[in-house]
């Protein structure tokens, strides 16, 4: 099985991780630059501001490196007769969330169980409990998971208002 993001993908991906060329923390207060990329656990320090600014070119090649690492790890949690019945829709969306909330969690999560037991139809009701519990609702969080849902279902790609 071989999992390939689209290009649409990475056009979701870069409305939602609005480029940022210098270090910033992210929700989580962890170490971010570019895309979305993490650049370690833990807030900027002075070497990450020593690092000076990276240029959109730059960001987007290592976007392109994070989707397919978020791929791959996605791929390894997933069973193989699974992997087979994914739809290039279903593939963007279950890496989008890979994406953003690390291969690790993924790998562990209800909805990767869910989904390799056959559960293709509970993948958007568990897309949305990944909405930081227990922390305030984030509006652009709650909206990335509606469309990766929609993505899911439909195949929509444009982010939600």
């Amino acid at each position: 099985m071989m999992l390939t993001p689209s290009d649409k993908l990475t056009q979701f991906l870069m409305r939602y991780e609005a480029f940022r060329a210098t270090a910033y923390n992210d929700a989580n207060g962890n170490a971010t630059k570019g895309y979305g990329h993490l650049l370690h656990r833990g807030r900027v320090n002075a070497e990450d501001r020593a690092t000076g600014p990276w240029t959109e070119e730059h960001a987007r090649r290592v976007l392109s490196n994070d989707i397919g690492n978020a791929a791959v790890g996605l791929e390894l949690a997933l069973v193989a007769d699974v992997g087979r019945w994914l739809s290039q829709q279903h593939v963007d969306a279950l890496v989008s969330w890979t994406f953003n909330i690390g291969v690790t969690k993924a790998r562990d999560s209800t909805l990767l169980r869910e989904l390799n037991s056959g559960g293709f139809d509970v993948v958007p009701v568990e897309l949305m409990r990944w909405i930081d519990p227990g922390k305030p609702h984030s509006l652009g969080l709650v909206n990335r998971r509606r469309a990766e849902a929609y993505m899911w279902l439909r195949g929509m790609y444009d982010p939600l208002p």
